[in-house]
């Protein structure tokens, strides 16, 4: 099992609620490397088995027996709620009802952390429909979305008002501390930092590659991310790419990859924010992005990025336009950077949460970041259906 974004964002989030004196108490639907770290570095957990309450396209689902499910898990967290008396529940993503079913049946104010663009066709549905899960979600205290393109997905479908939180790729020192935008060197060193999935884009990474190359660019690519490798692999062979593109699989730091790297591409088509963009960012690369949800919300064509359809023809054009404008390829990663540092920092995220947390009730009026406020977040993650 591997932490990717969404584990990543979940784990900033809690260090920020505990630097400012919130308590957490955090319910995981199972074992694995969330649970591990999360007790490695003394968070409170539980575990309680929960289903998700969405499925992938045309997959079988049985109603009846994710309905007995559901209600076990609702039944064992009342039962938590009940003995840990928290003041807020915070479902940590779209893909769980369980917390808000359980927050309604002990009267608690529910907050929705939204970070997937789900129900409309993306990648998965609501099992009961959109208008139920809708009502639902309808029923929270307060609904944060990832970005504005999710806020505008689910208040679309009749969520009700969401507040845009983006997340956090790095504490505000940190991203200040990072290196300034260099000229792009040859041969050109291309980065893509996704798990490995259709959705992600690395085949069409790599078949822009090979158009690069065919046209004269001197470039490599480096593709990091775990997951299955066979499409790549057969992608590398039938266009000869061995000694131009890397599969590096899954690391877990990757800042010496971002460091390493003269821009990055993010191929899918249906980020919910976009975690590898915005890490790019605060390095300073240049990103190559495609136009759509919240990969076309981050980027500023020609300003802070470059957007493309997604294809290898749109990826590869867009690359070649960084080679002809060496210049223009450097002004962007530097506003890239300095937008990173103003939006995309752990600090700027804990604030507004904290901020979201007194609205409800769940922290004192006034200074809410020195409170010692016992909040617990009712929260789990699912990389199935997340960036």
């Amino acid at each position: 099992m591997r932490l990717y974004g969404a584990s990543r964002s979940l784990l900033a989030l809690l260090e920020g609620f505990r630097a400012h004196g919130v308590e957490t108490c955090t319910i995981i639907p199972g074992p694995g490397l969330m649970l591990q770290t999360l007790q490695a570095q003394g968070f409170a957990t539980e575990v309680v088995a929960f289903p998700t309450w969405v499925t992938e396209r045309e997959a079988p689902v049985d109603a009846e027996a994710r309905r007995a499910a559901e209600a076990r898990g609702v039944a064992a967290i009342v039962a938590l709620l009940r003995r840990l008396r928290p003041d807020a529940v915070w479902s940590n993503t779209s893909v769980f009802a369980t917390g808000a079913l359980a927050a309604a049946a002990v009267e608690l104010p529910h907050i929705w952390h939204l970070r997937e663009a789900s129900g409309g066709g993306e990648a998965f549905s609501f099992v009961d429909g959109s208008p139920a899960a809708m009502s639902l979600m309808r029923a929270a205290r307060q609904r944060v979305a990832v970005s504005r393109a999710v806020q505008a997905h689910y208040e679309g479908l009749g969520s009700g008002p969401c507040t845009v939180i983006y997340n956090g790729v790095g504490a505000a020192r940190d991203l200040a501390a990072r290196p300034e935008p260099t000229p792009l060197r040859t041969p050109l060193r291309m980065l893509v930092a996704a798990r490995m999935h259709r959705e992600k884009g690395q085949v069409a990474a790599i078949e822009a590659t090979h158009r690069l190359v065919q046209a004269g660019h001197r470039v490599a690519l480096r593709i990091v991310g775990g997951g299955p490798l066979q499409p790549c692999r057969e992608a590398i062979a039938r266009l000869g790419l061995d000694a131009v593109v890397t599969l590096a699989g899954f690391i877990a730091d990757i800042d010496a990859e971002y460091r390493g790297a003269d821009l990055v591409l993010t191929c899918s088509s249906s980020e919910a924010m976009g975690r590898a963009t915005a890490e790019a960012m605060s390095y300073g690369l240049p990103v190559v992005g495609c136009d759509r949800l919240g990969t076309a919300e981050l980027i500023a064509h020609e300003r802070t990025g470059v957007l493309c359809d997604g294809s290898a023809d749109g990826l590869a054009g867009a690359v070649a336009w960084l080679l002809e404008h060496p210049r223009a390829a450097r002004a962007i990663g530097a506003r890239a950077q300095r937008v990173a540092q103003q939006r995309f920092s752990n600090d700027a995220c804990t604030g507004a949460a904290l901020a979201v947390l007194e609205q409800v009730g769940a922290a004192p009026a006034g200074d809410a970041r020195h409170s010692a406020t016992a909040s617990h977040a009712a929260g789990a993650t699912n990389e199935r259906y997340r960036e």
